[in-house]
């Protein structure tokens, strides 16, 4: 019979691991880190929720992670239309044609999942 033994340190790690919270310190309500964590192809990927906030064509931040868009962003919706006016097929999945204007009108809280500097996935949360 095996025993597992666990030091005092890797108790400790996991424990602080475990119960970190995050904050990007701006002061924003709900405004998470963004923690690193396996991604596909065993590369790390990250994510981070808070307020959506246009930065520059094609680029966004959300708390204090500045990153881009390309076209094999997923981006979902919580209601009204998609970024490009249409209105949402496949349960709020739409392109990311129009992000720019879409962030720029109005606040939306989302959730988004990177990989390096670019997002993999978007989800608006309500």
């Amino acid at each position: 019979m095996r025993t597992i033994v666990m030091t005092a340190m890797t108790a400790a790690t996991l424990a602080l691991g475990l119960t970190a919270c995050g904050g990007d310190g701006d002061g924003d309500a709900g405004a998470g880190a963004a923690p690193p964590s396996a991604g596909q192809d065993g590369q790390r990927s990250r994510s981070a929720w808070g307020r959506l906030r246009y930065v520059a064509p094609g680029k966004f931040s959300v708390g204090d992670v500045v990153f881009s868009t390309s076209g094999d962003t997923v981006l979902f919706v919580a209601g009204g239309q998609c970024p490009d006016g249409s209105a949402p097929p496949n349960a709020g999945r739409c392109s990311v044609n129009g992000i720019d204007d879409w962030a720029r009108a109005s606040p939306h809280n989302v959730s988004v999942r990177f990989s390096g500097r670019s997002a993999t996935f978007i989800q608006e949360i309500r």
